[in-house]
C-alpha cells in the first residue's frame, strides 16, 4: 500500500513538472531587427509642363531594435496594386549604407513618380495607401568573443 502510494505521488510530481515546463515563451529573440515609428509623404506635381506626372515623396524613420550594429544597405518600399500599375520608374529602391547602432533611429527618403492622367485629385488621393511595407536588406556582423 505504501509503494503504491510512494509511486503515485512519483507520477503525480512528474505529470506537474512536465506540465509546468513545457509552459515557457521561447518566442523573444536576441535580434528584433528594425521598427518604424514614424514616417511622413507629401503629393505633388512633377512640374507644370506635364500635370499629369504626380510626385509621392515619402520620409520614413527606420529604429535597430536589434543588439548590435547592422548595416541597412538598402529599403525598397512594398506598393499597393493600385500604385503600382501607375508606376513611372520601376526602379524603387534607395540606397542607404548606412551602419545604425542599436536604438538608434536613422531617416531614409525616397520618391515615386506615377502618371495620373485622366485622374481628379480625389481619385489620386483615394489610392492610399500608396507604401503597405518596406523591405530592408541589411547585414549584421556578430563579432566572436575571445576566451
Amino acid at each position: 500500500m505504501v509503494k503504491k502510494r510512494e509511486l503515485l505521488l512519483i507520477t503525480f510530481f512528474l505529470l506537474n513538472l512536465m506540465a509546468f515546463s513545457g509552459c515557457t515563451n521561447n518566442n523573444e529573440t536576441n535580434y528584433p531587427g528594425f521598427k518604424v515609428y514614424s514616417w511622413s509623404s507629401s503629393l505633388g506635381s512633377v512640374n507644370n509642363e506635364n500635370p499629369y506626372l504626380t510626385s509621392y515623396i515619402y520620409d520614413i524613420s527606420i529604429t535597430n531594435e536589434s543588439l548590435e550594429n547592422t548595416r541597412i544597405i538598402s529599403i525598397e518600399p512594398i506598393l499597393s496594386d493600385a500604385v503600382k500599375e501607375r508606376l513611372l520608374d520601376k526602379s524603387i529602391t534607395v540606397e542607404v549604407n548606412e551602419e545604425v547602432s542599436p536604438q538608434e533611429t536613422i531617416s531614409v527618403k525616397g520618391s515615386l513618380i506615377l502618371n495620373t492622367e485622366g485622374m481628379t485629385k480625389d481619385e489620386i488621393s483615394k489610392l492610399n495607401p500608396f507604401i503597405i511595407g518596406i523591405k530592408i536588406n541589411s547585414e549584421t556582423v556578430v563579432y566572436l568573443e575571445k576566451k
